[in-house]
C-alpha cells in the first residue's frame, strides 16, 4: 500500500474541520481536487474512508482509523524534525505563529527584536488570528505555535495533541472615563449597572468571561459597542461613551485618559502557547517561548 502524505493530510484535516469545503480553503485546493485526492487514496488502500451525510460527507469506520494514524505519522515528523534541529547549535529556520490581538500587539513586538539578537537566522511569522481558528491551523500543520488565553471558568486551553506552555498570568481591571455622564458612577464593577459596556462578542473567550463575570454579580451588562478590538474600546471610554475591561498587558504601555481599576478579587487571565506534541524540543519553539515570556507583564 503507497500511501501519499499529502491525501493522508487532506483525510487528517477532514476528519477536523468536517467539510470538504474547509479542507479545500485551509490548504488552498479547489473543492474539485480535494474531493478527487481523497477518491484517490481511497483506491490506494482498498477500503472505502468516505460516505455521505447530507449534502457533506464524514469518515467512515475505516477513514476514522487512517485519519488517527495519519495524525501519528504528521506527529512523529515532528519529533524528527526537532531532532535534527537539536543536532546543530544554531537556531534557523521559519517559525508561523498565530495569535489573538492584544498579545501580538503588545508582547511580539519585542519578542522579535529579542529574537533577532540572539538568533538572526531565524525567522518568525506572524498571523493574527482567533485562538480556535488558530488552534485548528495548528493541528494541520498550517501553523507552529498558537498564542491562546484562558479567562476564569472560561477555559480554551488545547490538550490532546498538543504540548502546552503557560507564558504569564495577566490580571484584569475595569477602565473608567475622566469625562461624560459615566464618569460620575462610583469605581467599581456595579457601575456596569448603569453604563454601556464595550466589550469583545460573546463569541470570543474575554466577551464570555466578562457577560459571566455580570450575570454572577446579579445584572445582565448593556453592551452598547461589540469589538473584539482593545484599542478601540478603550478610546471609546476615553472619549466618555462606555466602561471596558482590559488587561495589565494593554494597560502597562500607557492608556491614556481614562482611570483604571482594580476588579474584586483581582481576577487573571491565562496567555499560553501551544505546539503539535513532538515539537515542544525543537529549538526555535524553545526560543520564541522563552523571548514571548520575557515580555509578560507585571501586576
Amino acid at each position: 500500500m503507497d500511501l501519499d502524505l499529502t491525501r493522508l493530510k487532506m483525510l487528517l484535516e477532514l476528519q477536523q474541520r468536517g467539510t470538504v469545503t474547509r479542507v479545500a480553503e485551509v490548504l488552498s485546493y479547489s473543492h474539485s481536487a480535494v474531493s478527487q485526492q481523497l477518491k484517490t487514496l481511497e483506491r490506494d488502500t482498498g477500503f472505502r474512508l468516505l460516505e455521505r451525510a447530507g449534502r457533506n460527507v464524514r469518515l467512515t469506520t475505516q477513514g476514522q482509523v487512517l485519519a488517527d494514524y495519519a495524525g501519528r505519522i504528521f506527529a512523529l515528523a515532528d519529533e524528527a524534525e526537532a531532532a535534527l534541529a537539536n543536532s546543530t547549535d544554531d537556531v534557523r529556520g521559519t517559525l508561523r505563529v498565530a495569535g489573538f490581538q492584544t498579545v501580538l500587539a503588545a508582547a511580539t513586538p519585542s519578542a522579535l527584536d529579542t529574537l533577532s539578537a540572539r538568533h538572526p537566522d531565524l525567522r518568525v511569522e506572524l498571523t493574527q488570528r482567533d485562538i480556535e481558528e488558530g488552534v485548528k491551523g495548528l493541528a494541520s500543520r498550517g501553523f507552529d505555535v498558537v498564542i491562546g488565553e484562558d479567562y476564569p471558568g472560561v477555559p480554551q486551553v488545547p490538550t490532546e495533541g498538543f504540548d502546552v506552555e503557560v507564558l504569564w498570568q495577566d490580571t484584569m481591571h475595569l477602565l473608567f472615563p475622566r469625562k461624560g455622564p459615566y464618569s460620575e458612577l462610583p469605581r467599581g464593577l456595579d457601575a456596569l449597572r448603569e453604563a454601556p459596556l464595550a466589550v469583545d462578542p460573546e463569541a470570543h473567550v474575554m466577551g464570555r468571561w466578562v457577560r459571566d463575570l455580570c450575570r454572577s454579580a446579579g445584572f445582565e451588562p448593556s453592551v452598547r459597542y461589540s469589538t473584539p478590538d482593545p484599542f478601540l474600546q478603550a478610546h471609546l471610554v476615553r472619549g466618555g461613551h462606555a466602561l471596558a475591561l482590559a488587561p495589565q498587558l494593554i494597560i502597562r504601555d500607557g492608556v491614556d485618559g481614562v482611570d483604571v481599576i482594580d476588579l474584586p478579587g483581582s481576577p487573571r487571565r491565562t496567555l499560553w502557547t501551544a505546539v503539535r506534541a513532538g515539537a515542544e524540543t525543537h529549538p526555535a519553539v524553545m526560543a520564541f517561548r522563552q523571548a514571548l515570556a520575557e515580555q509578560g507583564p507585571t501586576g
